[in-house]
């Protein structure tokens, strides 16, 4: 037997003590309601009082998210297709509706508290009832759109609701650089044509970096030192900003946007943070324009501009893939760099290098990046190895569903020695879909294996 200690709260389970942030938060919660801008009040007169973090969520509470898969998948028109996500109510989802009439749609689900006080964001004071929960967004008052004007919807992590929806939804969105480009693709081939099943399949694996076209503009006035710098800049002069697997300029793009965020935020004596690759796009876009801020000055690398920090930044990018990939531009590569490792859940991570070599896979080249609509993400500051990716891609045909196609990121067995362990890794890597059957017939004609299952005796 084993004796667990469970502490919780009328604001939830306490999760201080099981993390290091967490822990920081209960030791000096001053500093974290500061952040908020809130002025702490202690409860009670204790000096030496004694705090928790504790969580307020959803999806603690007793739910209908079950219910709701089940009513998805007998839906028949939109109004059935809403009900079902009246009843999803964690985790918040953004959920899309097409039918075989033409229509679209889109619902926003989820039990959405209502904050008499602060919106959640940072950590609230837990002993002041003015930041109660008051209740929930009504189901009625959450985003909805059916057949928009614009003849599409797009979902990319962006903001679905402007700044004068009544209610806090949250401040976590995407910058919106992938939803832009995917409407930019979608308006500019409809233009041309009517959009086709490709066409979805193709805009998946847009791989346009769009920092990158202001980093090559940038950079097209820049002196370096050294032919080899200069000839990494000189990539940058015909690339179409697509960060597709075999492409050097994609390589040094990524890797002087790197180094350029470091050398003006986090090589700092006051460190600024650099997570959120979006956010920096439009932060440093921003600098890009005004050479006069004062962020293009660091005396902590000896730089006082914009010029000398981009000319630092590349050189140093030059450097770093020189000794990564060698000094042969036109050998470099960004999918390499851009690699993922499949890592095992159970045994991946044992420590064991002769049982991970048996579970895990890889690495395999990949296109894409952060904040580009092929969304294979990587961490600033850390590594270029992929992190965060698109696990299954789907394209519906709704005229005739028998073409429709998907692919899954490793295969469908979860057995490291089946032959559908990581079957599928790399078409999905190149951005192929395989056919996927729907109608009887269709599927009779692509069974392979069928599983009988009878009552025993």
């Amino acid at each position: 037997d084993i004796e667990l200690t469970i502490r919780s709260t009328v604001h939830g389970p306490i999760i201080s003590g099981l993390t290091d942030d967490f822990t920081a938060i209960a030791d000096d919660p001053a500093a974290a309601l500061a952040a908020e801008g809130d002025t702490p009040v202690a409860p009670g007169s204790q000096e030496d009082a004694e705090y928790a973090v504790s969580l307020r969520w959803t999806a603690l509470d007793p739910g209908t998210a079950a219910t709701a898969i089940f009513a998805l998948s007998t839906a028949q028109n939109f109004d059935d297709f809403r009900y079902a996500a009246s009843l999803f109510d964690v985790p918040a989802q953004n959920l899309i509706y097409a039918d075989t009439d033409g229509n679209i749609g889109y619902q926003t689900p989820g039990r959405l508290p209502i904050r008499g006080a602060g919106d959640g964001w940072m950590p609230q004071p837990g002993w002041d009832s003015a930041y109660d929960w008051t209740g929930f967004i009504p189901f009625d008052e959450l985003p909805v759109s059916y057949n928009p004007n614009s003849g599409y919807i797009v979902t990319a992590n962006n903001a679905i609701v402007t700044d004068d929806y009544p209610y806090f939804l949250s401040r976590d969105w995407d910058y919106g650089y992938r939803a832009a480009r995917i409407a930019h693709l979608l308006e500019r081939r409809a233009a041309a044509a009517p959009l086709t099943a490709d066409d979805m399949r193709e805009i998946q694996m847009d791989n346009e970096m769009w920092i990158g076209k202001q980093l090559a503009t940038a950079m097209s006035d820049v002196e370096v030192s050294g032919a080899g710098p200069s000839e990494a800049v000189g990539l940058l002069t015909a690339w179409d900003a697509q960060n597709a697997a075999s492409s050097s300029a994609a390589a040094y793009a990524n890797v002087l946007w790197s180094n350029l965020v470091q050398n003006i935020f986090a090589e700092r004596e006051q460190p600024l943070p650099i997570d959120g690759q979006g956010r920096l796009f439009t932060v440093v876009a921003d600098l890009l324009e005004n050479p006069s801020d004062p962020l293009w000055v660091n005396e902590q690398i000896d730089v006082d501009g914009m010029e000398q920090m981009l000319a630092l930044s590349a050189e140093e990018a030059y450097d770093e893939l020189a000794a990564l990939q060698g000094t042969t531009v036109s050998r470099w590569n960004w999918g390499e760099l851009h690699a993922i490792t499949l890592t095992s859940d159970t045994l991946g991570s044992s420590g064991i290098a002769p049982v991970e070599a048996l579970f895990n896979r890889g690495p395999y080249p990949v296109s894409g990046g952060a904040s580009v609509v092929n969304a294979t993400g990587w961490e600033l500051g850390v590594s270029y190895a992929t992190t965060t990716v698109p696990s299954m891609r789907m394209v519906v045909d709704l005229s005739d569903f028998d073409a429709s196609t998907w692919n899954h990121l490793t295969g469908a067995s979860g057995h490291a020695f089946d032959a559908h362990y990581t079957d599928q890794t790399a078409d999905w890597a190149a951005g192929i879909q395989k056919p996927w059957a729907f109608s009887t017939k269709a599927v009779k004609a692509a069974t392979v294996d069928t599983l009988v299952l009878t009552p025993g005796g």
